[in-house]
């Protein structure tokens, strides 16, 4: 997995470096609700700077929000005010999945791609890492082959 665009949110370790060059298992990931992208993958220039460490989506409140792939949930609750799960993958990422308006897994649960982790409020924020590092999430995701036609020309 490349670490292009990645950002440091703290010490990385060496063995969360290791993780990330070494060939981790195939996961495949899916986004976690439909909508469109309303505010991008935008890296911080430092551990604390402005940015945004995912991506958010416009979304139906109340719409499914699906685990983007299989793998253990290691957080499920509040942040503030706001409702978050986070997904370890056997690939070493973990996902976030956030501003949710309800959560329907517990911590230590395993869920499967897909699976209702939880139901949206206006939007969905969905974030990655590998260790320490933010990783954009759209890079999890498998490169999308362009339908192509071909129109003869009238030369």
């Amino acid at each position: 997995m490349a670490l292009s665009g990645a950002v440091l949110a703290g010490p990385v370790r060496s063995a969360d470096i290791a993780a990330a060059i070494n060939e981790p298992p195939t996961v495949r990931y899916a986004l976690p609700v439909a909508g469109p992208i309303i505010d991008p993958y935008r890296a911080p220039s430092n551990p604390y700077g402005p940015g945004n460490r995912g991506i958010d989506l416009a979304t139906t409140p109340g719409a499914p929000v699906g685990a983007p792939a299989d793998g253990d949930v290691v957080f499920a609750g509040p942040v503030g005010r706001d409702l978050f799960v986070v997904i370890l993958h056997a690939d070493g990422v973990r996902t976030t999945l956030g501003f949710l308006a309800t959560i329907l897994v517990r911590a230590g649960q395993h869920v499967h791609a897909g699976q209702w982790v939880g139901t949206s409020g206006l939007s969905v924020h969905f974030g990655a890492r590998i260790g320490a590092v933010y990783i954009d999430p759209m890079s999890l995701l498998a490169p999308q082959v362009p339908k192509v036609w071909l129109i003869p020309s009238r030369r």
